[in-house]
Order: C-alpha cells, then sequence, then structure tokens
C-alpha cells in the first residue's frame, strides 16, 4: 500500500486550504485529488488502512506524497494512530493568531448554514469554534508521540510575510525542490462569503456532507463545478460589523496562556505577534 510521507494535521482556518493547493501544485508532490479532507485518524479509523491507502494509488513514484486533514488536530486518538499506521510520517501545523482563527471559523460557519447566531452567543453555543484554538494543549499530543525531528510548525504571519519564499521551509523539511514557487501561493483561496437562502445552504452542506462520507466526493466537484456555490452564497451585502472589544478581549483572555506556552515549545515569542492590541482579521485571505 502507498502511504503518505507527511500530513498537514492543524489547523483549521489556518491556511490549510491555500497549503494544499500549494502543495499540490509541486511538481515533486502528490496530494489527493478526489477530496482535500480525508478524516481517517479522527472520522474513518474504523474503515481500516486499505480504504485509507486508496486515496494514494495514483501518487507516482519518485514524488512525496502527502494529505492535509487539519482535523487531525483537535482529536485525541489521532496522535496515536497515525504513529501507529505511519511511524516515519513528516507532521505539518500551521498556526494563527487564535483570535484571528475564531473568527475566521465563525464566518465559515455562518456561510455554511451551521449558525445563524452572532459571535458573541455562537461562542458559548458551538463550542468547535474555540476548542482548536487551544494550541499548546493539542500540539503537546503530537510533541509527545513525535520526535522534534518529524514535526514543522509554521505560523501564518511568517509565511505571509516571506512572500515568494513563504514555502521554502516547509519544503526543505519535506525533501521537496525548495525553487519551486506555486501559483496559489499568491492567490487567496478562501473568500468571506454569506448564504442568500440559509434553509437551502443548510439542506446542501448537509447533503454535501453525506455524499463526502460515502464517498462520492466526484459528486460533489460536478455540483461545485456547475456553479452552486454561486447560487447559493454570495459576497456580503455590506462589511460585517466588527467584532466588539469585550468580545476580543475575552478570546484574548482565554488564549493568553496557550499563545504563552506554545511560544515556549516552538521558542518564540508568539505574544508579540498576536497582541492584546492587535485588530481581528475576518476574512478575505488565503485559509
Amino acid at each position: 500500500m502507498r502511504l503518505p510521507d507527511f500530513i498537514v494535521a492543524g489547523v483549521r482556518k489556518c491556511g490549510t486550504t491555500w497549503l494544499h493547493q500549494c502543495l499540490g501544485e509541486h511538481p515533486g508532490i502528490a496530494m489527493p485529488t478526489a477530496t482535500k479532507e480525508l478524516f481517517f485518524f479522527d472520522r474513518y479509523w474504523s474503515r481500516g488502512p486499505r480504504w485509507y491507502a486508496r486515496y494514494f494509488r495514483k501518487c507516482p513514484e519518485g514524488k512525496l506524497c502527502g494529505e492535509v486533514s487539519p482535523t487531525y488536530f483537535a482529536s485525541a486518538d489521532a496522535p496515536a494512530r497515525i504513529k501507529e499506521l505511519l511511524p516515519n510520517v513528516k507532521l505539518v501545523f500551521v498556526f494563527r493568531d487564535p483570535v484571528e482563527r475564531v473568527v475566521s471559523l465563525y464566518h465559515h460557519m455562518r456561510a455554511k448554514g451551521d449558525t445563524a447566531l452572532p459571535l458573541a452567543l455562537a461562542i458559548d453555543a458551538h463550542p468547535e469554534l474555540l476548542e482548536e484554538g487551544f494550541y499548546a494543549r493539542h500540539f503537546a499530543r503530537f510533541r509527545a508521540a513525535f520526535p522534534p525531528q518529524a514535526i514543522l510548525a509554521l505560523i501564518l504571519d511568517d509565511m505571509q510575510a516571506a512572500g515568494p519564499d513563504g514555502l521554502v521551509p516547509l519544503f526543505r523539511f519535506l525533501g521537496a525542490d525548495e525553487s519551486i514557487r506555486p501559483q496559489a501561493l499568491g492567490v487567496r483561496t478562501y473568500e468571506r462569503r454569506e448564504a442568500r437562502f440559509p434553509f437551502a445552504v443548510r439542506v446542501s452542506t448537509g447533503t454535501s456532507r453525506l455524499l463526502h462520507r460515502a464517498g462520492l466526493h466526484t459528486v460533489v466537484r460536478l455540483v461545485k463545478s456547475a456553479g452552486a456555490k454561486r447560487v447559493l452564497l454570495r459576497r456580503p451585502a455590506a462589511d460585517f460589523e466588527p467584532i466588539a472589544p469585550e468580545i476580543v478581549a475575552r478570546l484574548r483572555a482565554l488564549y493568553d496562556d496557550e499563545v504563552g506556552r506554545l511560544g515556549e515549545m516552538l521558542g518564540r515569542d508568539l505574544r508579540q505577534i498576536w497582541t492584546f492590541e492587535r485588530t481581528p482579521q475576518d476574512g478575505g485571505m488565503s485559509e
């Protein structure tokens, strides 16, 4: 069975869709084409290694093979399962200002029809908005299971600031040609949208998830290529209201210890990057 050489295991809304596209453009790397996220080590472990391996069977000899499934990050089971099946795999993580990540995930959930609540209420009603932002807690599980040389932690701010060279550390870690500059490197892969017809969006999202679970990824791709997103979603008619300062302060306080601990793990003062004074960015970026 051909299995991946590397996994981008987190974090959601930290540039993983953009990263998947960039990796897929590298001539020395092969990514699954049927669907982006495989969810094997968190949701579908019971389906077994052969089910997982079918997504990599077209990976040519001589190319690195990988996948991007950011939901592995917050899974209590994923680190041990990955270690069991892929003891020599390389793991990649991308981190971003945790408050910005909450805001981005919130707008994503609104566009998918998963919530219609204002942010102040949504962060209490939907624990998943907050959970993955406890970076140090979840990252520690992977650090306990894998040696340091098998793990690369990237900061989205660094990658964006580096411009054309933003992916050099990643390609070097993977052992891929560092000179490649994918076209997607400077392209936004996600821009904030809102639902035109909330009920129709909820039905569409639920149907899409059922089809993916059944392995009918091609059907989902065909529907999307036919323009379903353009029909169901639109650019916001006006800018969303700024995030209330009290919500920002609450989230900054919630994550402050986690940011400090992650910084100690990485040897970085992340509090200087993700400061209390920073205004959260809430859309229109590579995610």
